[in-house]
């Protein structure tokens, strides 16, 4: 489980590998993130963004430029599950981590993995180029 209440992006705990064939290959990236739960707070949400290596594939999080999760329009506590998709061109036949980042937004308190029977997946697939 990962536990957030903090704007700044931090590493949720989910990453892959892969070593391209080719440096022409694309990578697909599909993630399935569940077990998303937020506390009461109005006007909040979560921002998930997608890195490879430490770059930032899929936009800004203090941009609000990657993937916005579960706005929460009342002061309700909720659950909810995102899937996010990229495909990507590295540009190189090297080693290539791919990992998920989160951030909250509107004061609230962010919990993934919170159910120990919910996971969450990460795959990667070549495209050869």
């Amino acid at each position: 489980m990962f536990t957030t209440a903090s704007g700044s992006l931090a590493d949720i705990g989910l990453s892959a590998a892969i070593t391209p064939s080719s440096s022409s290959s694309k990578i697909l990236v599909i993630c399935n993130i569940n077990g998303i739960f937020f506390s009461a707070v109005a006007g909040s949400f979560a921002v998930l963004t997608l890195l490879r290596g430490s770059t930032n594939v899929t936009g800004d999080a203090a941009a609000y430029l990657g993937y916005p999760v579960g706005y929460n329009s009342a002061a309700v506590t909720r659950t909810t599950s995102q899937t996010m998709s990229y495909l990507d061109s590295p540009s190189t036949a090297s080693a290539v981590t791919y990992k998920v980042q989160a951030a909250q937004v509107g004061g609230v308190t962010i919990n993934f993995q919170r159910d120990n029977q919910v996971y969450s997946t990460i795959q990667l697939m070549e495209i050869a180029g």
